[in-house]
């Protein structure tokens, strides 16, 4: 029996990678998808796969569109839950989630709550509510989650090559890399004057906008040490991130004087394959103590030049996920903002520190999903609010 599989977030970088994985595989057969607007992105696909029968796109207009070119031929439910329908209506097996942002947390909760199997590439589900997802995972016996990010997918393939080798229980330290990002040459002067062209010229990755933004903020690898703490159980004070510059380096694990590196080709076909293979690969392994370390440039995260990695693992650490739900959204707004020129880059780095620090007393653990979307409602429109009042000030 194949899975019938459904991708949420089709378009999007991670989705039109999946929608080429899943072409060739036979395991599968692709039921759904959803999209925000952008269709013309999905059609090129539609010829490989005859089984796909119900299409969800969040924008009405296009929704419209897309229904009368292809009259009859496809299910076609548009607007603003478009995600949450089309998860309602499909009899499905597994789901891809490759939405991007706050969006894609409720149907991460949907899938999971309905006892399916979850590819999750919204890493947003994890940071802001983690607490719920692992709840959702242990009280829904048949839910399965595996991971789509390259360091996760990495962190994964050692720790099953630990398991293995009976060498779980001798690992000291945990690593996910980091490429840097775009900005990682800049001086601090340099980085003031980044423009957006400087900041999605992204040297190792192909991605979409705001994770390449957030690459160069680092706002990405602090997410994904929450994410690895989510995942894994790894406790906070033994996972840390190094800078590769290859971005070949995915993890590493350190047992005794030995770090054992996951290394591939950056590539997020490769890490899509592995999730849709339920992550039972095992790693290519680079030891610290070979020679060819040596071909790798790798860093520590430099405090000054990335103040937001540590600011936000810092704050996790003491304000769990509701303090995760605040950044995620102020970070969203910001970097659209930034990428319509209409705020600098640095100020995406204050607008998170100083709106942050407002929600403080609000950083409440919850186990209620009304109780995040509450707080990432009156975060937005203090984050609004605020940009408003910067762009309008520095215009006079």
């Amino acid at each position: 029996m194949k899975e019938k599989i459904i991708v949420l977030g089709c378009t999007g970088s991670i989705g039109t990678q999946t929608l080429d994985v899943l072409k060739n595989n036979s395991n599968f057969e692709l039921i759904g998808v959803s999209l925000n607007s952008n269709f013309e992105k999905l059609e090129p696909y539609l010829e490989y796969f005859p089984s796909l029968k119900t299409i969800s796109i969040v924008n009405v207009e296009k929704g419209q569109l897309f229904k009368e070119k292809y009259q009859s031929k496809y299910n076609v439910a548009y607007g603003e839950n478009a995600n949450e329908i089309l998860l309602k209506i499909c009899d499905y097996d597994s789901v891809v989630n490759s939405i991007m942002g706050n969006d894609g947390l409720l149907p991460t909760i949907e899938v999971l709550k309905n006892n399916k199997t979850l590819y999750l590439s919204n890493k947003e589900s994890l940071i802001m509510a983690g607490n719920i997802v692992n709840n959702l995972l242990k009280e829904n016996k048949n839910a399965k989650l595996y991971p789509i990010d390259s360091e996760h997918v990495g962190l994964y393939k050692l720790l099953n090559y630990a398991k293995k080798e009976q060498l779980t229980n001798k690992i000291g330290e945990y690593f996910i890399t980091a490429s840097g990002g775009a900005l990682r040459d800049f001086s601090k002067q340099e980085i003031a004057k980044a423009t957006v062209h400087d900041v999605l010229n992204h040297p190792t990755w192909k991605m979409g906008s705001k994770i390449t933004v957030d690459s160069a903020t680092m706002v990405n690898k602090a997410f994904e040490i929450v994410e690895g703490f989510v995942l894994f159980n790894i406790p906070l004070d033994k996972l840390d991130a190094l800078i590769c510059y290859e971005s070949t380096l995915h993890a590493g694990i350190k047992i005794g004087d030995e770090i054992l590196f996951d290394y591939g080709i950056n590539d997020m076909h490769e890490c899509i394959k592995f999730a849709l293979n339920k992550c039972i690969e095992l790693p290519n392994i680079l030891s610290s103590k070979q020679e060819e370390i040596k071909k790798y440039k790798l860093k520590q995260i430099d405090k000054d030049k990335y103040p937001l990695f540590y600011y936000i693992v810092d704050n996790f650490k003491k304000y769990s996920y509701p303090f995760m739900a605040c950044v995620n959204t102020i970070d969203e707004i910001a970097i659209n903002y930034f990428l319509n020129n209409k705020i600098k880059f640095i100020d995406i780095i204050y607008l998170i520190k100083e709106i942050s620090e407002q929600f403080k007393d609000k950083f409440i653990q919850t186990e209620n999903i009304k109780d995040i979307l509450n707080l990432i409602s009156e975060v937005k429109f203090q984050t609004i609010l605020k940009l408003e009042s910067m762009i309008e000030r520095n215009n006079k």
